[in-house]
């Protein structure tokens, strides 16, 4: 094969963008802000909600094709968000504001019991199959607070603060089963367990695979079986399960820092998602016995993941960021498949202007691809299209012609596909 190839470049035409616009595995859905996003969550196919920096709230009656934005009673980050109702909406954030509408954000009440505490609510979450819930909201310090809501109707029946570090996430399978995830005050992560109406809680810390760390995420299918995601302290990020109910994990280590993770069927661990920076998306169909990397489309980090059923789902992050699938994810960038015959190395120099080099090694011979992908997923340059023998082989991508901006590279040898990014910077 040539060891140099030159490029030129490939203009899209508006049918390109359109046909990929209408198949693409994640979209961008209009926000109208550059707000941060920090959460996201719908009451059925319709009625969603998403709250983020500066107490920004956006509603949707489509099922997120579209968002308006709501009068806001604060200007302080909201980090959480749930509904009970189409029309009731309870969001939760910095200052231990808790903040209801029971009319679809048109009015709001700010709750006044609260506003004592000095700490940040990160995360609400309520049994939603039960009529009469318990409502959990957590925090820093690792604040925990207990809430009961007939719908829009609701009353704080007890708060607790047990020392530094602080809770990220909640979740409630039921008025009896919760749990909770975060730091401890020795920087490790910690999760916090209740069988009992969300009064008695259990907290047990543990390392990644001995490394400090955070849980950012908890998604649990029954008593026993749950998943976290979490940000290493080292940069890396990290997605861990158990089957024993928290008192041991397993640990899977990811390039990225992990902010989010969620699994739409209850009773069922099978099909799940997380969500990081950079764009961050993986997706398991396999119990999270492996995760693969989704196309995102975007850098931006993404801080919340939820999804109505196993394809239908969002994604929220920095700058405004709202993405949007109703196919699980799957794209013309296709999901990575791992092999140990082959290894996709990353391009160097990276950045790059104009020329970086792209290597691969395989242990077996095989029809081999290697394509160039811009940030909408189109494809924009072919860099091998042969059969190969094995061994490890280095290409020439020139961009002279390219405008600066992220790209993506992808080699498909036999089963094997893998995709790393790029940064054009000129």
């Amino acid at each position: 094969m040539k060891n140099s190839i030159i490029i030129p470049l490939i203009f899209c035409t508006v049918f390109c963008l359109n046909s990929f616009a209408q198949s693409a595995g994640w979209e961008v859905v209009q926000s109208n802000t550059t707000e941060n996003f920090n959460s996201i969550y719908f009451f059925d196919y319709q009625f969603g909600i998403a709250c983020g920096d500066s107490g920004i709230i956006l509603s949707s009656h489509d099922g997120g094709v579209t968002w308006q934005s709501l009068l806001s009673p604060v200007n302080i980050d909201l980090n959480g968000c749930i509904m009970r109702a189409q029309d009731c909406i309870l969001a939760v954030g910095d200052s231990a504001f808790i903040i209801l509408s029971d009319d679809g954000g048109s009015n709001w009440y700010v709750n006044p019991h609260i506003l004592e505490l000095n700490n940040e609510f990160n995360a609400v979450s309520t049994a939603e199959d039960e009529e009469v819930a318990s409502t959990i909201f957590v925090g820093s310090s690792q604040m925990i607070l207990l809430g009961v809501s007939t719908f829009c109707n609701g009353e704080i029946v007890d708060s607790s603060t047990r020392s530094s570090g602080g809770f990220w996430d909640a979740q409630m399978l039921s008025n009896d089963l919760g749990f909770i995830v975060g730091e401890d005050e020795n920087s490790f992560p910690i999760i916090g367990r209740t069988a009992h109406y969300s009064i008695n809680w259990d907290f047990v810390s543990f390392s990644l695979n001995g490394n400090e760390g955070c849980a950012t995420g908890v998604a649990f299918a029954d008593s026993l079986n749950g998943y976290i995601s979490a940000k290493v302290w080292d940069g890396r990020g990290a997605v861990c399960k158990t089957i024993d109910n928290g008192d041991t994990w397993t640990t899977e280590f990811f390039s990225k820092p992990l902010n989010s993770i969620y699994f739409p069927i209850i009773g069922s661990n099978q099909v799940g998602y997380c969500v990081g920076d950079f764009g961050t998306i993986l997706k398991t169909t396999d119990s999270g016995i492996n995760w693969q990397n989704q196309y995102s489309g975007v850098t931006d980090n993404l801080n919340k993941v939820y999804f109505i059923d196993s394809d239908f789902g969002f994604a929220v992050g920095d700058n405004g960021i709202i993405l949007r699938t109703t196919n699980g994810g799957v794209s013309n960038v296709e999901e990575e498949i791992i092999s140990e015959d082959f290894t996709l190395y990353q391009n160097y120099p990276n950045p790059f202007n104009p020329a970086t080099k792209i290597s691969w090694q395989s242990t077996v011979g095989s029809w081999q691809t290697l394509k160039v992908y811009d940030v909408l997923g189109n494809e924009v340059a072919t860099l091998v299209d042969e059969y190969n023998s094995a061994g490890k082989y280095e290409v020439d991508f020139n961009a002279e012609s390219f405008p600066s901006a992220v790209y993506f590279y992808q080699i498909k040898c036999a089963d094997f596909i893998q995709t790393k990014k790029m940064i054009l910077m000129k």
